[in-house]
């Protein structure tokens, strides 16, 4: 049985991991904004085509969330978890 303090140095551990994703993921949202003028240069481009590949990430995650959804749903709870 773990005691307390080791429970609460993993639940420190996973909140810590989990505000890193967030901000990880509040970059990728912001980095594009602040190199557009380069992106418009190095694929010969105008804003529009800026904001489409800035946003393709999001787009083949939205696509891709049916799928993923239909294995995990097919595949059921054992292989869809990381650890017993």
């Amino acid at each position: 049985m773990l005691s307390k303090h080791h429970n609460f140095i993993i639940a420190s551990w996973i909140c810590f991991i989990g505000a890193l994703f967030v901000v990880i993921q509040f970059n990728l949202q912001i980095a594009p904004s602040m190199m557009i003028a380069q992106l418009i240069r190095s694929f010969h481009t105008d804003v529009v085509g800026v904001s489409f590949i800035s946003s393709s990430y999001f787009y083949t995650y939205l696509v891709l969330q049916i799928p993923a959804g239909l294995l995990v749903d097919k595949s059921g709870d054992i292989i869809s978890h990381v650890a017993p």
